[in-house]
C-alpha cells in the first residue's frame, strides 16, 4: 500500500509502487526480474525495469545500513568496556 501511494504521487501509475514494495524488498532482484514482463505486457509499466531494480537496490544499500549497526561481536572474542 505505501509502494502504490508514494508511486501515486511521483505520477507514477500506482501498480508500479508494487515493484519497489513487495516484489522488490521480498523476493529481491530475481523475483523482480520475473515479474518485469508482466508488468510491462499486461500493466503496460514500460519502465518496470527501471523502477524494480532501483528498488531492489535500495533495499540492499538500507539492509547493508541496518546490518552494520546491529553486527554482534564474534563468538569467542574478548569485547572490552571503555573506561
Amino acid at each position: 500500500m505505501l509502494g502504490m501511494g508514494i508511486a501515486n504521487i511521483f505520477g507514477l501509475d500506482p501498480r508500479a509502487g508494487l515493484l519497489v514494495g513487495s516484489v522488490s524488498l521480498v523476493g529481491g532482484i530475481g523475483t523482480t526480474l520475473a515479474w518485469v514482463p508482466d508488468f510491462v505486457e499486461r500493466l503496460g509499466i514500460h519502465n518496470a525495469l527501471e523502477i524494480g531494480t532501483a528498488g531492489s537496490m535500495l533495499g540492499l544499500i538500507i539492509a547493508c545500513i541496518i546490518g552494520a549497526h546491529c553486527q554482534l561481536p564474534h563468538a569467542g572474542t574478548q569485547t572490552h568496556a571503555v573506561p
